[in-house]
Order: structure tokens, then C-alpha cells, then sequence
């Protein structure tokens, strides 16, 4: 038996209906419906399921449940989870721009006492943020420590609305959060991770560290007061339901719990690696495009890889003047080639990588009438005027016929967030993440391999449910757009 066989079976007795009248209902064999029931055979593909759902007169609630239970027989349930965890994530990230997040409480000052017992959720969250707002004021450098899941949303949102929203010089601030070493749950990784982003794209100086453990055994081998809040000598504790807490302002005491924090510390990983402009980002691209295996790497982003088609003539006529300009287009030839026209010529060294694009139609085509070229800063270059848009656009066809490049587009649907592009390479090891601002571009590697796999979780499923558009489509689909801006 499965998920699936047994929704089926409860949907059909809700329904009313035996398995020999919703065999004449779909026009099969009866033996073929009393197998799915008993789980020892499923439809061979999709329509079969929603004919199933539509013979039943399923509520849009059962439709859903049955079809996802039919991708959990047919694609396991790690890919299913891991592909709605990555779209959650986007979701997430193309709502950031958003101003969604409220200040909770109206604290003006920080209590004048050295110790006081935290009894309720409201009583934790409003010392947490007095801290907060108390370290704002400082002029001194502060280092601000937390052992702390993300999940504990207010305060993670404060920490966000008071240090992520401006530039914010004398704090430095460090969060240590378990996450899961199961490979089956590594898209619960994908949760946290995406709890913390906010403050990991901010321009603060904010450093996320991981170690492995169940995620509900959380940090209870601690104390009974898991959750920790250093700063100075204020030490803020609280347990598990955030029921009972307590604030301290000791030197010894906050020494104490430091020390226990130090232990968790040298028991973790770096789980964000971040750096910004083009002399911090080099290195990151350096390594990934070394290391990956296959020499393949994966872009997914509202518009396709700009970047492996664009050739010296091109950078030094449109790229702005900065420091680090040669430096970028010698790398760029390096690890992806030269052009002459349409004319591909490889790297000399054998230092060629592949690229694999996933990207939206709409991407493409926003290029293509404004010549801005997202994955990079705006103030980075001058738009691309038409002639060179459709000698890109020649350049793109070009690589995805010869094989040296894969170009693939996606559903519109997919929320992909308009300023943020992922890479990774073929090995699922590495996961690097661009924001592209106006003025710069901030970069952040991710260390957590389970974070890495989900996002290929994510493409396998698309791509087994046909929800990628082929090459062959997408090769039809960039030539008649190809065609429709020859004469512009």
C-alpha cells in the first residue's frame, strides 16, 4: 500500500463508487483499478491520475493531496519536497522587496536592572528587542552572539528591522542554528536558510554558522534554557517554547555561558560565505568553476547566462571603467572561450565550462527590448544597443545547438525573484547566490551541501513532470524570437 492507493480508496468510497464503475468511468480493465488500490501497480502518467480525480468529482483540496501523493510514488518523496521548498524560497525572496515586516512592540528604553525572570512569550520577545534596539545606540564596536533557531520568527524578524535595514558599522553579528544531516530532510535546511537570508543580504556585518543535528532536538543538550543572546555582559536565555527566560548583566555570568557557546562554535560550520564587488566575487567564481565536476555549472535566473556570451570587444566597449575590469574579462575567456562574430572559439588551456541556464521567457524578451543585462549592476555598464542584443541572442542559439552550451526555459509560473540569480555546479557541493543591486552586487556561497542538493531536487522534478521546456522547444522558441527582432 501507498499514500497514493490509499487516497485513492478513501476518495472512492466518499464518492461512492466501486472499483468495477470507475473502471467503465475511465474506459480500463478493473483488474487495473483493484491494482492501483492495492498499491502493486501505478498509472503510468499524469492524465490517467487527473482522469482518476475528475471521475471521483475530487474537492480542489483531495485533487492536490492525490496528485502529490502520485509524485511521491513516482519521484520519491525527497525530490517532491525538495522542489516545493525551492519555490517556497523564491517565493520568499521575490516578496522581499516588500516592506512586510512591522516593528512589534514600542519600547523606548532598555529596563535599568541586572537580572529579571522572562515568564511569557511577549515578555522574551520585548527584553530581546530592548537589547536590540540598546546595542543600536552604541557608538563601541559590539559583537552580538546567538545560538537561536530561526524559526523563532519575531525575533529573527527584529534582528532583521533593526540591524538589516540600514548600514550599521560597530555591530558584528554571529548566529549558530542546527540543521539536519539526514540527506532525506536536507530541504528542511532549505527552511532555515531562507529565515536568515534577509540579514545575510543586508549590509551588516552578519556571519551564519551550522552544525548537525536532529533540528526537533534542537540545542536541548545545552540546558534547559537552550537558546542564547550574547552581547557584552548581557546574556539573555530562554527555553525551548519560549515559555520562561531570563536577563542577565554579569561579567561571570555572561563569561559562563559564553564559554558553553564557544563550545557549540567550535563544533560548527560557516554556513554563508559573503563578499561584494567584482574583487570579493572573483575568487568565489574561481573556485566554483575549478572544482566543479564535469566542469558544469547551473544558472538559474530570471533572464538566460549573458555572461559566457559575451566577448572582450564587447567588455571594453559597454563594461564600465573599475579597477578590476581586465582581470573579469581574462577570467571570462578563461573558463569560457572567445567569440569572433557567432564563431565559438574554446579556451586554449581546456579550461572550458559548460553552462546549464534555466530561465523565463519573460527574461529574455526584457532584454531584448531594454538591452539591461541583470546579472549585472547597472552602474556596471551601458545598455546593450540592438545590434549587439541580437548578436547575443545569435551567440545564445549558437552555443545550444552546438551542445557547448543548455539553454531551457521555464514556466512562467516559477516565481523566480528578478534580482537574484543561483549558481551551482554539477556536483552539488557548491551553491553561490548573487543579489544584484543598483551599485554593486553582493555574493554569498553556501557551505550546507543538503541546501545544494535540493535545488537539483528541484530542476529533476520540473523536468520529470515536463514543465522544462525541451532544448529542441527552446531552440524553436529563441530562434522565432530571434526572428521577431531582426528588424527592429
Amino acid at each position: 500500500m501507498s499514500g497514493f492507493s490509499d487516497k485513492l480508496e478513501q476518495c472512492m468510497k466518499e464518492c461512492g463508487i466501486n472499483a468495477a464503475e470507475l473502471a467503465q468511468e475511465l474506459g480500463v480493465d478493473r483488474t487495473t483499478i483493484f491494482r492501483y488500490m492495492k498499491g502493486k501497480r501505478e498509472p503510468k502518467d499524469a492524465k490517467i491520475v487527473k482522469g482518476i480525480a475528475d471521475a471521483l468529482h475530487m474537492t480542489l483540496q483531495d485533487r492536490k493531496q492525490f496528485m502529490e501523493e502520485y509524485d511521491n510514488l513516482i519521484l520519491g518523496e525527497q525530490v517532491v519536497k525538495g522542489y516545493q521548498y525551492v519555490e517556497r524560497l523564491f517565493k520568499h525572496l521575490g516578496n522581499e522587496k516588500q516592506e512586510h515586516r512591522n516593528t512589534f512592540w514600542d519600547i523606548k528604553k532598555q529596563a535599568e536592572v541586572n537580572f529579571f525572570c522572562l515568564n511569557s512569550r511577549r515578555e522574551i520577545e520585548m527584553c530581546v528587542l530592548a537589547l536590540f534596539w540598546a546595542l543600536e545606540q552604541r557608538e563601541e564596536e559590539v559583537v552580538l552572539q546567538i545560538l537561536m533557531q530561526p524559526e523563532y520568527e519575531e525575533i529573527q524578524n527584529a534582528l532583521s528591522d533593526i540591524f538589516g535595514k540600514q548600514k550599521v558599522e560597530n555591530i558584528r553579528i554571529e548566529q549558530i542554528i542546527c540543521l539536519e544531516q539526514q540527506v532525506q530532510k536536507s530541504y528542511e535546511n532549505l527552511e532555515r536558510f531562507q529565515q536568515v537570508l534577509p540579514l545575510c543580504f543586508s549590509d551588516i556585518s552578519y556571519e551564519a554558522r551550522y552544525y548537525y543535528d536532529s533540528v526537533k532536538n534542537h540545542i536541548n543538550e545545552m540546558s534547559w534554557m537552550p537558546n542564547v543572546i550574547l552581547a557584552g555582559n548581557c546574556a539573555v536565555q530562554f527555553d525551548y517554547d519560549m515559555s520562561q527566560g531570563i536577563f542577565v548583566c554579569n561579567e561571570k555570568y555572561a563569561g559562563a555561558i559564553r564559554s558553553q557557546y564557544e563550545h557549540f562554535r567550535g563544533r560548527s560550520l560557516p554556513l554563508v560565505i559573503k563578499g561584494s564587488g567584482v574583487k570579493e566575487i572573483m575568487p568565489f567564481y574561481e573556485e566554483l568553476l575549478t572544482r566543479t565536476e564535469n566542469r558544469t555549472v547551473a544558472v538559474t535566473f530570471t533572464e538566460p547566462c549573458i555572461g559566457s556570451c559575451i566577448s572582450r570587444e564587447i567588455c571594453e566597449a559597454y563594461l564600465m571603467s573599475f579597477l578590476e575590469k581586465e582581470q573579469l574579462i581574462a577570467q571570462l575567456e578563461h573558463f569560457y572561450g572567445k567569440w569572433k562574430g557567432t564563431e565559438y572559439l574554446p579556451p586554449e588551456e581546456e579550461n572550458e565550462v559548460k553552462v546549464e541556464s534555466y530561465f523565463c521567457m519573460k527574461g529574455i524578451r526584457r532584454f531584448m527590448e531594454t538591452g539591461i543585462m541583470r546579472e549585472f549592476p547597472e552602474s556596471y555598464y551601458h545598455p546593450a544597443p540592438m545590434k549587439l542584443r541580437r548578436l547575443i541572442l545569435a551567440r545564445m542559439i549558437k552555443l545550444l545547438k552546438s551542445g557547448r552550451g543548455l539553454y531551457r526555459l521555464l514556466p512562467e509560473e516559477v516565481s523566480l525573484p528578478e534580482n537574484i540569480s543561483f549558481y551551482w555546479g554539477a556536483d552539488e557541493k557548491q551553491l553561490c547566490i548573487n543579489c544584484i543591486k543598483p551599485e554593486d552586487i553582493l555574493h554569498i556561497k553556501i557551505g550546507e551541501p543538503g541546501i545544494c542538493q535540493v535545488f537539483r531536487q528541484w530542476l529533476e522534478y520540473m523536468d520529470k513532470k515536463g514543465m522544462i521546456l525541451s532544448v529542441e522547444e527552446t531552440l524553436d522558441a529563441l530562434r522565432r524570437l530571434a526572428e521577431e527582432y531582426r528588424q527592429a
